[in-house]
């Protein structure tokens, strides 16, 4: 999935370069058992108390290098492969404009570990769980969308 992730970056900077984007992250979808993996903001944190995706910052690394130092730090997970980037969306943090990505990867089966610094709790949701936990509308729609991506693998 280099190549792939590669061009999906490329893309992604390219249609951006003329916006005010600064600031990418990404959302990383892993599922075990057909259930998605969801992780709460810390409540001292932005956001905090809201459920996620796990993931974050974009800083001078790629995209999938980002995804899999960000998966490995917040859940103690290891990727071992990207199936595919979905839908993502754009949102303000004070005078940044960030664009979250989202992709979803096979990833170890070991236990969940959260750093704390950044997540206080975990959920492993079913599709129909969904709308039962705390979140933004984009990341509902994200959520819904990798269950839509997992059920036709």
């Amino acid at each position: 999935m280099l190549n792939d992730t590669l061009t999906y970056e490329k893309r992604i900077r390219y249609s951006d370069r003329k916006s005010n984007i600064n600031e990418y992250v990404v959302g990383i979808a892993v599922f075990s058992n057909h259930k998605l993996l969801i992780v709460r903001r810390s409540p001292h944190d932005y956001l905090g108390g809201f459920f996620e995706l796990p993931g974050g910052n974009v800083d001078n690394d790629s995209f999938e290098t980002t995804v899999q130092q960000e998966l490995f730090e917040e859940t103690g997970l290891s990727v071992k492969s990207i199936i595919n980037w979905f839908t993502g969306f754009i949102y303000q943090t004070g005078k940044n404009t960030v664009r979250q990505c989202n992709c979803l990867v096979k990833a170890s089966s070991n236990p969940v570990k959260l750093n704390s610094a950044e997540h206080d709790n975990y959920k492993w949701i079913n599709k129909s769980e969904i709308n039962n936990h705390k979140m933004t509308p984009q990341m509902r729609k994200c959520i819904k969308e990798a269950f839509k991506i997992y059920e036709n693998l």
